[in-house]
């Protein structure tokens, strides 16, 4: 068995988004990553941490995993605002007032996990119109 850091799944999205979309993003960014124990917590803007859709599409990945249900993290735009990312955008800075949920919330979390920096292990990617990214915790040098 591989002991490998805590994922960290950040995750963007639109009000009103579907507990179907928001689980086949978490599943595509599982797939994608190749490491069967799921992710430790997942992180979002705090504007979107009570959509209906999400919470529902954690409960459900929860019931599938042998962790259960990951916590929920929510950040304000001002805490992501000030994350280096390696692909910002312009449409979340416009709408949210940060140019990255995924990638700088997944950070930010990971971090807090950590004894180091959080390290970027899935860059943003889209399924069914959610971005998710994720980030391993890191380990002190």
């Amino acid at each position: 068995m591989r002991n490998d850091p805590p994922l960290v799944l950040g995750i963007g999205a639109s009000s009103g988004v579907s507990a179907s979309a928001v689980l086949s993003a978490l599943l595509g960014a599982e797939t994608l990553l190749g490491r069967g124990e799921g992710f430790r917590a997942v992180a979002t803007l705090d504007r979107r941490a009570e959509e209906p859709g999400l919470v529902a599409a954690l409960r459900q990945y929860g019931a599938r995993g042998r962790r259960g249900e990951p916590p929920l993290c929510s950040l304000t735009a001002a805490e992501l605002a000030g994350v280096a990312v390696p692909n910002p955008g312009s449409a979340a800075g416009d709408s949210v007032g940060t140019p990255s949920v995924a990638e700088a919330a997944a950070l930010v979390v990971a971090r807090g996990l950590g004894a180091g920096e959080g390290r970027l292990v899935l860059a943003k990617r889209v399924f069914s119109g959610v971005t998710v990214a994720a980030a391993e915790a890191g380990a002190s040098s």
